[in-house]
């Protein structure tokens, strides 16, 4: 057996080793290999530049410092027995593994850093894309295809479809966010038909890079619908699913969140929006492969799926969609890697956050505090995700306003083209309805609810037993007559109301929407149904005297509930749809009556509202009475106030009697403390929340695990420290570590300085005597070319 001695070059110990991306692959699969060593090369792996000392990637992901030498020292001894054609040893002269698997290796501060083997990295990530397909493939053999059918039913129906057409078939399906978007590409197609064909043909134009299409397809919409929609279905998800429906062969279905997850999960860096498709597309390409080559996969696919359009991304698309969205339990021990961002802030596990979580839970309301760059915005979300809660998120800045945060009247189209007013609840004001719902809503109601759902009244047939509600109840949906008009595709444009009707038929064809809430009207004072709406409109020839149809799921049927008293009242018209003035609490309220259900509600679950530069907006203007709801000592229904559109909130809404921030949502405000903007934040307000601040000294962990992170760090602190000392600014103006994060970018130091830092310290000294001498003293303090120990007169 040869022998290969270790070597040191000055800085870092290392031994030249031939063994290839193979030869790792086949130690993998070996049965020894279990998964505590497989994590712990991967722990490694997943660390910026692949390397890290044993404490950083111990304090990273909570476990033992010994426990990972220990294991890859072992991973390295197997290799050496496996290959069995040297023996490392080190410069004394002793056997050594823990080079095997590293390249190179070199005392720091923080211990002896890593660095693993380029082929060993290159194995791992194709060990990555093989788990990932195995586990799929057992997933498969055990679950069916049934659930997401559809998807390959929508490529199929698509096939030879005009553009326009493909576009009317993907905006009702969830493969974009149709409770965003749906509306919008109906107003595409129905007002601007022409030109949103020549977009969609611009998009499917394979001689133009996908990159610059996408950019286009978002420029050219936005232009179209102008600025008074804040959805304009032009964004990836839906640039994803046209050109899927179109050429399936070559695209697959997108979205952000488990591309995100992927990215986690190889160790990539994901792109910023307008290059995240692109970079998807090839990232599934070796997943798309591996599925091909799976017989096993391959038959289950042919004996579910044969009747469909056969697409292989398409199936590695739904491969990430159920390991990592639906049944992330699959992925065994790897599903820890794909929650966690491996390049910023990991190590800040859940229990460092255990005070700021006491401290929010206490007051309610919390505001993080410091210099630029400290990760307060990041430190926000984590709190939230360390809770458990669902998460809200604006960014105050000086246009905003009490009608973008609460609500407020917003122009509308009335009919015969005119305009005029509606009020519309602000971002705040819809959250807060969420939490609401969440707390009077079970988990199996919930999920199939929108966010906003409104209450109806539909009558079937008329009142009492009859054929049509018999159908109903049976078959899952909802039916309305007035046959005499015919198919109608949309009635807001239609004028030729002959026997009336126009009001009814306009709000179960538009009004409507999947998700809301109805009930089946028995008499004029008693329900017998309640449903979720979960179709869009559909006219059917078959049915008779009652052709227009929506699919329904019942709650609940056969009951006889009087409903008067919580109808404000009033027994229910003769008119065959309209909103009921009945609130979605009391209507939970009968569904649990006469369904009862165990501990499944939602009514525990967390809401948090983040508020980035919370002191950047005039926070009279924007909160306006909410100063008194807000206060935690009147947090839930007994801190009811009238907002300033009160008298205009429609029966049934949540907040018809006031609104109040429920007692299960919390706010997190974030606001750099240096900024000139801080007396914005009065007293009355600063009384109403806790306050933390975060300092740049606990930020500098960030940089932990970088590959200049020494020196990194050691300009961090000789430049905050001359900030601290000079009396124009003062430790209040210390720079954060995610701006020297910047330096990745470049891995340039001067670039980092003319770039980021020398513009921020410029501006903390605009018009300041001696500023031009003040920022070169900053700029040898960062290029640790000074003494900061003295203050600087």
């Amino acid at each position: 057996m040869k022998q290969i001695q270790e070597k040191f070059n000055g800085t870092e110990y290392f031994v030249e080793l031939d063994i290839s991306v193979e030869e790792w692959l086949a130690l993998f699969d070996d049965q020894n290999i279990d998964s505590r060593y497989m994590t712990a090369l991967l722990q490694f792996y997943y660390m910026p530049g692949h390397r890290g000392t044993c404490k950083a990637v111990a304090m990273k992901y909570g476990v033992q410092a010994n426990s990972l030498n220990s294991l890859i020292t072992w991973v390295g001894r197997k290799m050496q027995s496996m290959l069995n054609r040297f023996q490392v040893v080190s410069l004394n002269g002793g056997n050594v593994y823990w080079s095997i698997p590293n390249k190179s290796g070199r005392h720091t501060d923080d211990g002896f850093e890593w660095t693993l083997r380029d082929e060993l990295c290159e194995a791992l990530r194709i060990w990555l894309y093989r788990y990932l397909a195995n586990r799929y493939a057992k997933l498969r053999q055990e679950v069916s295809f049934e659930d997401e059918a559809y998807k390959w039913q929508l490529i199929t129906d698509c096939q030879g479809l005009d553009v326009i057409e493909v576009a009317d078939r993907v905006r009702s399906e969830n493969i974009i966010d149709t409770a965003r978007d749906n509306g919008m590409i109906k107003l595409l197609l129905d007002k601007h038909k022409r030109h949103y064909r020549n977009v969609l043909t611009q998009l499917m134009d394979e001689g133009t890079p996908l990159n610059d299409r996408l950019r286009r397809f978002k420029a050219d919409i936005a232009v179209m619908v102008g600025d008074d929609y804040s959805s304009k279905a032009n964004d990836e998800r839906t640039a994803a699913a046209l050109l899927t429906c179109v050429r399936p062969s070559k695209y697959a279905f997108y979205k952000n969140s488990f591309y995100q997850k992927l990215c986690r999960y190889l160790g990539e860096t994901s792109k910023s929006a307008g290059e995240k498709y692109e970079h998807y597309l090839r990232l599934i390409q070796p997943l798309s492969q591996l599925l091909h080559d799976d017989k096993i996969l391959q038959k289950i696919c042919r004996d579910e799926l044969d009747e469909y359009v056969g697409s292989d991304l398409l199936l590695a698309q739904d491969a990430l969609w159920m390991l990592m969205e639906c049944e992330p339990s699959w992925l065994g021990f790897m599903k820890q890697f794909i929650n966690n961002d491996p390049y910023v802030f990991e190590e800040m596990k859940t229990s460092s956050y255990e005070n700021e979580i006491a401290l929010l839970k206490a007051n309610r309301n919390l505001i993080l505090t410091g210099a630029p760059g400290t990760g307060k915005t990041y430190m926000a979300k984590a709190i939230a995700e360390a809770m458990g809660a669902d998460v809200g998120f604006v960014q105050f800045h000086p246009s905003y306003d009490y009608t973008d945060f609460v609500e407020g009247l917003r122009p509308c189209q009335g009919e015969a083209g005119q305009v005029g007013f509606e009020r519309r609840d602000g971002v705040f004001k819809k959250f807060c309805k969420s939490a609401v719902l969440a707390n009077v809503t079970t988990e199996e109601v919930a999920k199939d609810l929108n966010s906003s759902p409104t209450v109806w009244k539909v009558s079937l047939g008329g009142t009492g037993d009859n054929s049509v509600r018999s159908d109903c109840m049976e078959n899952g949906y909802i039916r309305i007559g007035w046959v005499e008009y015919g198919d109608v595709p949309d009635f807001n444009e239609f004028e030729e109301f002959s026997r009336g009707g126009k009001t009814i038929l306009r709000a179960f064809q538009s009004a409507m929407q999947v998700g809301d809430i109805v009930l089946s009207c028995y008499s004029e004072k008693e329900v017998d149904a309640i449903g979720v709406v979960t179709g869009n409109y559909e006219y059917r020839k078959e049915g008779g005297h009652y052709p227009r149809y929506r699919s329904v799921k019942w709650l609940v049927k056969g009951i006889k509930e009087n409903i008067v008293e919580q109808n404000y009242g009033k027994v229910m018209t003769q008119s065959s749809v309209y909103k009921l003035g009945i609130s979605l609490e009391s209507v939970m309220k009968i569904l649990q009556t006469y369904a009862p259900t165990k501990e499944s509600t939602t009514s525990k679950q967390r809401f948090v509202f983040i508020i980035d530069e919370i002191n950047r907006g005039n926070i009279s203007k924007i909160f306006g009475e909410l100063f008194f709801s807000i206060d935690p000592g009147y947090r839930g229904e007994k801190g009811r106030v009238s907002t300033q559109y009160q008298n205009m909130v429609e029966e049934g809404d949540v907040f018809k009697e006031g609104f109040y921030v429920p007692d299960n949502v919390y706010i997190i405000g974030t606001m750099n403390d240096i900024d000139r903007s801080v007396d914005s934040m009065d007293f009355a307000m600063r009384r109403r929340f806790a306050w933390r601040e975060v300092t740049a000294e606990e930020s500098m962990q960030m940089l932990d695990g970088h590959a200049d992170a020494d020196e990194l760090k050691a300009r961090m602190q000789s430049l905050n420290r001359k900030i601290e000392l000079m009396p124009e600014l003062g430790w209040q103006y210390q720079i954060g570590a995610a701006y020297f994060l910047k330096y990745e970018q470049y891995m340039d130091f001067e670039q980092l300085w003319d770039y980021h830092l020398k513009g921020l310290l410029f501006e903390y000294l605009r018009g300041e005597r001696r500023a031009d001498e003040k920022l070169e003293e900053l700029h040898n303090a960062y290029c640790l070319k000074t003494d900061t120990t003295d203050v600087d007169n």
